[in-house]
């Protein structure tokens, strides 16, 4: 084409504009991802990722309008444990870069899940009454409310004595106020009960 004397070259168009910025670096949190969900019984409590910030470098706009950057989704499907693994965070695209490309630490946390049930008609069982004596009423149903695991209270059956009364120190006729004693497993709290006093009775 050179040796055309009659050869003529145009660019169009003959200027192009072009933004240039300034390249700076800024720390943005990082957001830890999970998928799926906890086994029957089980919530996730808390997940943290260490760092919590990392450093990205790029050109000012983006660096600014960058306020996160998340994590690659972490599996905590059926987990019953806590899980804490290594993960990669996600391709930031564009001109935005990690000063330094590392995977981070990111902790779940897995707990039993914990609810509260209420037991109605639970009978009052009465020990250490003198022989002579007899008790009015004869029979009391109470009502509690205990807390503890999910899975516990579900499997859970109330068992004869769980709730007592003590009448050791009745010594004559009358009316005696006396409370009562709970002894639901250690793994419930007991957290209200329809009547810790009785109001009771005693004839010969």
């Amino acid at each position: 084409a050179l040796l055309l004397d009659t050869l003529e070259v145009r660019v169009v168009p003959q200027e192009v504009e072009l933004k240039v910025e300034e390249q700076i670096s800024g720390f943005v949190p990082v957001l830890p991802l999970t998928k799926g969900n906890p086994a029957y019984g089980y919530e996730l409590k808390k997940i943290t990722v260490s760092p919590d910030f990392v450093e990205v470098t790029g050109p000012r706009s983006m660096v600014e309008n960058c306020h996160r950057i998340q994590t690659k989704a972490v599996s905590i499907k059926n987990a019953d444990t806590s899980l804490s693994s290594k993960v990669n965070l996600e391709n930031l695209g564009g001109l935005l870069k990690l000063k330094e490309n590392v995977p981070v630490q990111l902790t779940a946390e897995i707990v039993p899940l914990y609810q509260v049930k209420k037991i109605d008609a639970i009978p009052v069982e009465f020990f250490n009454v003198p022989d002579e004596y007899e008790i009015i009423p004869k029979a009391v149903l109470l009502s509690a409310t205990i807390k503890g695991r999910l899975l516990d209270l579900e499997n859970y059956k109330v068992s004869k004595g769980v709730l007592k009364v003590d009448c050791s120190r009745v010594e004559k006729e009358g009316i005696y106020e006396l409370p009562v004693f709970s002894s639901f497993p250690q793994e419930f709290e007991v957290t209200d009960l329809s009547s810790s006093l009785l109001k009771l009775e005693f004839k010969k």
